[in-house]
């Protein structure tokens, strides 16, 4: 019996990591621009870790997460999101003691979640994240917003910018913002969802980030949690907004922004791309200035941000259905005869070796069919080769696109880079 892949999996094909190898190529481009080195996490961690640095009254913790014991009775998740990881890492190397600098990490990753898939949301997804330790400044959240903001715009994609105020956590300015939001979600408790009437009560912030219809309704009127914050969250956020304006950055004020993640502090963003439909996020992330903390380190603040490569890579065919990702070769081989069919990977790796170019060819084929092969490859050029050619020590050069051929010395392959455009 045939075996199929596990629901919410899925399989990436050659031509697809075409596109994979784009993004995740400008990702590293880009962060390595800002200073931000990568970073490589194990994709299982102990379950405490997200119980601790996610919060336990979050979907991912409460519903989502892929945990089981192993042999050594210990309890074991698979890894839903990236920055507990991170942190966990940048605790144990000592590297928030020991540098005493800023520290940027960023990673490419793969996370999972037991929840339902929908188109780019999968139970195993690949998320890019980036995560700037110890500083504290509006600049700084600000230049990790342009960050992500840079990269969407080097991979074509038009975006949509959300940011809001969730406060700080500080005693007072917590709960200032979680009695404002009990005060106004409890006169119509009773319509919400089962889900928004538990969290009512363990974490009514999470109301504000309930998909529900109903509840969504509900909450139009609800002024926002930057009002209810304190003087510091407030003049803090403004100062956001002015880098964000000194960089001719466009964005929108979200008041009930919060994103699905207890960590969160003073800032948050939302990265959101039209022509997606109704899961139209493809990035977001914010300030955590309390997880090293509660983690077991120093107080050490933190801003950071995900983005799932499987929307982004919707949104990049969403608005680009023309773009062309694959990599196409630029030379194919075409050989007929048993002289020919001796020299054609010696041919093969001298093209390689001296002009550092795709090189193609099938084997066990006609002529015909080869050449069948060299007009669906989207090849520049086709070298053809055949035993005539061997002796004569000169070879066929065809360019794919015009049509004309040409005759090359046999010793002169090694310089076509200028033909080539390469």
């Amino acid at each position: 019996m045939k075996i199929n892949i596990l629901k919410g999996m899925y399989d990436v094909l050659p031509d697809d990591a075409a596109v994979w190898q784009v993004v995740e190529q400008v990702v590293r481009d880009v962060c390595g621009l800002y200073g931000f080195g990568e970073i490589r996490t194990p994709v299982m961690e102990k379950t405490e870790l997200f119980e601790r640095g996610v919060g336990k009254q979050t979907d991912i913790v409460k519903k989502e997460m892929y945990t089981f014991e192993d042999k050594g009775g210990r309890s074991i998740t698979l890894r839903p999101e990236g920055t507990a990881s991170v942190v966990r890492a940048y605790l144990e190397s000592g590297l928030c003691l020991s540098q005493g600098e800023p520290a940027k990490f960023f990673y490419i990753a793969p996370m999972f979640r037991y929840e339902r898939p929908q188109a780019g949301r999968f139970r195993q997804h690949v998320q890019f994240g980036a995560e700037y330790f110890g500083v504290k400044d509006p600049v700084s959240d600000a230049e990790t917003v342009l960050l992500l903001l840079d990269i969407y715009k080097r991979l074509g994609i038009e975006y949509e910018l959300n940011i809001n105020n969730v406060g700080c956590g500080k005693k007072d300015c917590r709960n200032s913002i979680r009695d404002g939001v009990k005060e106004y979600f409890g006169k119509r408790l009773q319509e919400m969802c089962e889900d928004c009437r538990a969290r009512y009560e363990t974490n009514p912030l999470r109301i504000l980030d309930c998909k529900k219809e109903t509840c969504m309704e509900i909450s139009k009127g609800f002024k926002g949690t930057g009002e209810l914050s304190c003087g510091d969250c407030r003049q803090y956020y403004a100062g956001i907004k002015k880098s964000l304006d000194s960089s001719d950055v466009r964005y929108s004020e979200n008041p009930k922004l919060v994103r699905g993640l207890d960590y969160y502090t003073t800032f948050v963003f939302e990265v959101l791309a039209p022509g997606l439909g109704a899961q139209n996020s493809v990035g977001g992330g914010g300030r955590y200035d309390s997880m090293v903390k509660e983690l077991g380190g120093p107080d050490v603040p933190a801003v950071g941000f995900g983005s799932g490569i499987e929307r982004v890579i919707l949104a990049m065919k969403s608005q680009n259905p023309g773009g062309q990702y694959a990599a196409k070769p630029k030379i194919f081989v075409v050989f007929q005869g048993e002289k020919a069919y001796k020299e054609i990977l010696p041919v093969m790796s001298c093209l390689r070796d001296a002009l550092g170019v795709t090189v193609n060819a099938v084997f066990g084929k006609s002529l015909k069919a080869q050449m069948r092969a060299a007009n669906k490859s989207g090849s520049v050029y086709t070298l053809i080769i055949g035993d005539s050619e061997i002796e004569k020590k000169k070879y066929k050069l065809k360019n794919m696109e015009t049509g004309e051929e040409k005759e090359i010395n046999a010793g002169e392959i090694k310089n076509l880079k200028g033909m080539l455009g390469v």
